[in-house]
């Protein structure tokens, strides 16, 4: 089966919910945390006692 390549809709989204912006943040977040790994980022962010 191969996914069928259509134009993203974007009339009436805002500009913090485009597909590319949340592709790119995406990506940025998993670049930071590669090498200690995502879910151990996560779940140090969710034990940590002082939230920021």
């Amino acid at each position: 089966m191969t996914p069928i390549a259509t134009p993203w809709r974007t009339f009436r989204v805002r500009p913090e919910n485009l597909p590319a912006r949340r592709i790119a943040a995406a990506a940025a977040l998993v670049a930071r945390h590669a090498a200690g790994g995502l879910l151990q980022a996560l779940r140090d962010a969710v034990l940590q006692e002082n939230p920021r």
